[in-house]
């Protein structure tokens, strides 16, 4: 097997796998965007012939970049996020085994708030109409100390 060849069978594996857990979205070389009930989960697949991968060899902000993008590019708001890896050994011709390392980079659930930049687009719009944007400045000010 090529390191291509592998690579799309760890991409297959990951995906049977994870279509097991909730629903695929996209997919992007070894970058999957999945849906696992109210959350949206963003997973690197990592595979090996030799052994298994650890988080810590995966990209945080190669992974992070791809979700900013996915995001920007897709009307979707108010849903938790999480970023999983997937590593796969390969066992044999027709075999691996899977392991699943949920939530890789622990991230704040604050950190990646879609809906905040519109909430607050929304509320200095508010303002400006009625002319009361200084009070609506210190009033967000507050709100984020």
């Amino acid at each position: 097997m090529t390191i291509s060849t592998l690579t799309k069978a760890g991409r297959r594996a990951a995906i049977i796998f994870l279509k097991h857990h909730g629903d695929i979205i996209d997919c992007k070389d070894d970058l999957i965007v999945s849906r696992e009930d109210d959350t949206l989960v963003f997973s690197a697949v990592r595979t090996r012939r030799d052994r298994f991968v650890d988080s810590d060899n995966v990209s945080r902000k190669r992974m992070e970049r791809f979700a900013c993008d996915y995001l920007a590019d897709h009307d979707t708001c108010d849903i938790p996020i999480r970023f999983d890896v997937i590593s796969i050994k390969v066992l044999g011709a027709d075999k691996c085994m899977v392991r699943r390392h949920v939530g890789a980079f622990a991230v704040p659930e604050k950190t990646f708030d879609v809906t905040k930049r519109s909430k607050l687009e929304d509320l200095l719009e508010e303002l400006e109409e009625n002319g009361d944007i200084a009070e609506g400045i210190a009033e967000l000010i507050l709100q984020t100390v």
